[in-house]
């Protein structure tokens, strides 16, 4: 049964409900990529705060520099909006080093050994304390130095679960009694060989104890595709346990619980959302989208489940991960499209077919900082996502 299907399936047995905020969330969906209905359908579902003012209003949706979203010890706290936020833009090494304490007015460009001396000695030390730094922001954004992702990434996803070796050992022990039934063990291990990361070996073995200790923490789900990819991203830096850790609290957390228990309505504000963002960004192909009969579930499901490392080769994924742990669920919009920013020309006019290929496919044609580049150019802030997602 495909993606779709099974949302479908699930918002009948349903019975199609919800309650009356999530139905004006929902309304006009059949015109979401017609362009003349855009901003009226905006305005019908983004609080009236952000519509006071008028034209002063609409400017601040219309805003590209809005406030970034942080994902500190608790992964499910809002970052306080405030003069020491970072803009949710990306910045150029000039700019690190004007923001930086130590480098405020060198005109050198910070080398990787500048950024790691950085990381180990002012940034992690005091975590804490100078994580809502615009320097550390745009720092974090340039892209976490390889060896210490495996430092940050904890620190930035968070234990909720007080998850730990132990448990880990524990449940490790148990999924290896081949008597002991783990939920989605099939897919699992269809899973395994088919999960190719684009530039770095996959453990299979370390893999298949990860996803199933940690289906098992969670029987009522177990596992979902798409895991395997996250999994395998954790595994290339720490050890299974930590790994472990991460990738559990990860998948409590924001969105994925709505994607792994198949939640058919918030799962298609995320598809309407993007949509109506796409038709903002990208009138026309939106337009091209719609009229081709191209749907945003076709893509942003599998974005979303595997932030993106299925697609981009590793180096740009982990960015990508680093971006995301810092914004939260607002940045994969903005990835997304930037990406659709980035690949248009090679979309607009094709058949549907050739959009998803294009679509799926980019990691083969991206560069990185093109990639960073067209994400820095998108309009719609952080802030201003997120106020449609919780509208």
């Amino acid at each position: 049964m495909s993606e779709e299907s099974s949302v479908n399936e699930r918002k009948r047995e349903d019975g199609g409900g919800g309650d009356e905020s999530a139905q004006k969330e929902c309304k006009h969906v059949e015109i979401l990529l017609d362009i003349d209905y855009v901003d009226d359908y905006i305005d019908s579902c983004i609080p009236a705060t952000l519509q006071q003012g008028g034209e002063e209003g609409r400017a601040m949706r219309g805003r590209g520099r809005g406030r970034g979203r942080g994902r500190l010890d608790d992964v499910e706290a809002e970052m306080i909006e405030s003069d020491e936020e970072v803009e949710a833009i990306f910045i150029n090494h000039e700019d690190v080093q004007a923001l930086s304490p130590d480098a405020a007015t060198s005109s050198v460009p910070i080398s990787p050994g500048e950024k790691v001396r950085m990381w180990t000695e002012e940034i992690l030390p005091n975590f804490e304390s100078v994580i809502r730094k615009k320097w550390v922001h745009a720092l974090w954004k340039q892209g976490i130095p390889w060896k210490l992702r495996q430092n940050v990434w904890p620190r930035a996803i968070g234990n909720k679960l007080n998850l730990d070796h132990d448990k880990y050992e524990s449940l490790a022990m148990v999924v290896n009694d081949r008597s002991f039934f783990i939920p989605g063990i099939e897919i699992i291990n269809n899973d395994l060989p088919r999960t190719k990361l684009k530039g770095k070996d996959v453990d299979e073995a370390q893999l298949r104890v990860l996803l199933c200790t940690v289906s098992a923490l969670q029987p009522e789900v177990g596992y979902v595709q798409g895991m395997s990819y996250l999994g395998a991203i954790f595994l290339l830096f720490m050890a299974p346990a930590e790994a472990f850790v991460c990738l559990g609290n990860l998948l409590s957390c924001r969105f994925f619980p709505s994607f792994l228990r198949m939640d058919a309505e918030k799962i298609e504000l995320r598809w309407k959302v993007f949509e109506i963002l796409l038709g903002q960004e990208l009138p026309d192909l939106a337009y091209h989208f719609h009229t081709i009969g191209f749907s945003s579930d076709l893509i942003i499901t599998e974005w979303w489940l595997t932030i993106f490392s299925k697609n981009f080769p590793v180096e740009l994924s982990c960015r990508v991960w680093d971006c995301f742990l810092l914004e939260g669920e607002s940045f994969l919009f903005r990835a997304a499209l930037g990406l659709c920013l980035l690949l248009r020309d090679r979309m607009v006019g094709r058949a549907m077919e050739d959009c998803h290929a294009v679509l799926m496919r980019s990691g083969e044609s991206v560069e990185a900082e093109d990639f960073f580049r067209a994400v820095g150019d998108v309009k719609a802030s952080s802030k201003f996502i997120r106020e449609m997602l919780e509208a």
